[in-house]
């Protein structure tokens, strides 16, 4: 696997994840609605893109909605480091319009590169204070 192609399955992963959120989330703000039926159509489209982006393993799912969308920030505009530790890739996103980065595991599974898992961590704007990573769920 190349740096390039490490980085794009994170930025095509967070683009998905993202506009599915924007998506959704005016679903939720609209009276009437009915949350739990809004939610169920979340669920199954976030799946979908998790079956195509992820590890297969056993994981407990958060299916949150929000605005901004989680992976705000994980665009071409972000700063990324690329590392082969051990036998994964370690994608680093630094984010300096948002006061959040991530860390993503990739690996290879069944013939194919996928996200494992991933990390966040929080920081001030000026990056003054930064907090230690913490393991994300999806």
């Amino acid at each position: 696997m190349m740096d390039q192609e490490a980085v794009q399955l994170v930025l095509d992963f967070a683009r998905e994840m993202n506009e599915l959120q924007t998506a959704f989330y005016p679903k939720l703000r609209q009276d009437g609605a009915n949350t739990a039926q809004v939610f169920g159509q979340y669920q199954a489209q976030a799946d979908a893109v998790y079956a195509r982006y992820l590890t297969r393993r056993k994981r407990n799912y958060s299916y949150g909605i929000s605005a901004p969308p989680f992976f705000q920030g994980v665009t071409d505009s972000a700063r990324f480091t690329v590392e082969r530790v051990k036998n994964r890739w370690v994608v680093e996103v630094l984010i300096e319009e948002v006061t959040r980065d991530f860390r993503f595991s990739l690996v290879y599974r069944g013939g194919e590169w996928r996200i494992d898992s991933f990390k966040q961590r929080y920081h001030s704007i000026g990056r003054e204070i930064i907090y230690g990573w913490l393991y994300g769920n999806f």
